[in-house]
């Protein structure tokens, strides 16, 4: 993992991009009311983006959290900024059918993150945790995090290279993940007519029934919000992904002490 520059405050700026996949055929108010301004980052003072990338804008802000002592300034109210999906989805059946085959590469029943951007210099990820007792180098518990990266947004660009990364979770960080997915979809009001925000961010858990359960965004507006802090916490998985071994202990513990307060928040 490259080092960087600790960013100091939190910028917001017009996308600029392409609106998200699923919404190119909504009205343009519709795409308006759901889209949100760039996270990006510059130094206190100046004007100079910290990072090109959405997704970097949300990795680092989620690295500036733990030097700070955590996100911080939560608003838990799922309400404002989730909607559950009922009998009808949130996104495109004929999307999503892409994004399982391109970036969906192995179990989720822990916890399934996706994120679709509206950008022109960023792609489509995924993260899943799941357990795999057979898989070489697990950790006691056998779980593991799997994460999945698109060139690019895979509706607009299907040939895009999709990069994939795995990594052992601990057992006690899994869990966790797991109880705050799951709450947060349990908490979450179903919508049949809710519109994905753009750019938009999938959580799924499968609960203890066998039932899955999905929630999206469908609302960026407030850089407080439980869906900011989601996708921050999210872009924490996609990081520690990536990162070497020896590196792997720290960042566990920190997505397990930010999941444990955002589940303490929710309940």
């Amino acid at each position: 993992m490259n080092e960087m520059s600790i960013p100091r405050k939190l910028h917001q700026r017009d996308f600029g991009g392409r609106p998200t996949p699923t919404s190119d055929c909504r009205p343009a108010l519709e795409k308006k009311r759901n889209s949100i301004s760039e996270l990006a980052f510059s130094p206190e003072g100046g004007d100079t983006h910290f990072s090109r990338s959405y997704y970097n804008a949300f990795a680092c802000f989620g690295i500036f959290a733990i030097l700070v002592g955590g996100l911080g300034g939560l608003s838990a109210a799922p309400g404002e900024c989730f909607a559950r999906e009922g009998k009808k989805p949130i996104i495109n059946k004929l999307d999503m059918s892409v994004y399982r085959r391109k970036l969906f590469l192995t179990s989720d029943e822990m916890a399934r993150y996706l994120f679709l951007t509206n950008r022109r210099d960023d792609g489509d990820r995924s993260a899943a945790v799941y357990q795999a007792p057979l898989k070489k180098g697990s950790l006691p518990g056998n779980y593991w995090v799997t994460s999945t990266v698109a060139s690019d947004s895979l509706i607009n660009n299907r040939a895009a290279h999709v990069r994939r990364f795995d990594a052992p979770l601990p057992t006690s960080a899994a869990v966790v993940v797991h109880e705050l997915w799951l709450a947060l979809c349990q908490k979450s009001h179903t919508d049949e007519e809710a519109l994905p925000s753009a750019p938009t961010g999938l959580f799924s858990v499968v609960g203890p029934k066998g039932t899955r359960l999905t929630v999206v965004t469908v609302s960026l507006l407030n850089e407080h919000s439980l869906c900011i802090s989601m996708l921050n916490l999210s872009g924490l998985l996609d990081q520690y992904a990536k990162l070497p071994a020896t590196k792997r202990a720290e960042a566990a513990r920190e997505i397990e002490r930010e999941s444990n307060r955002m589940l303490r928040q929710l309940r």
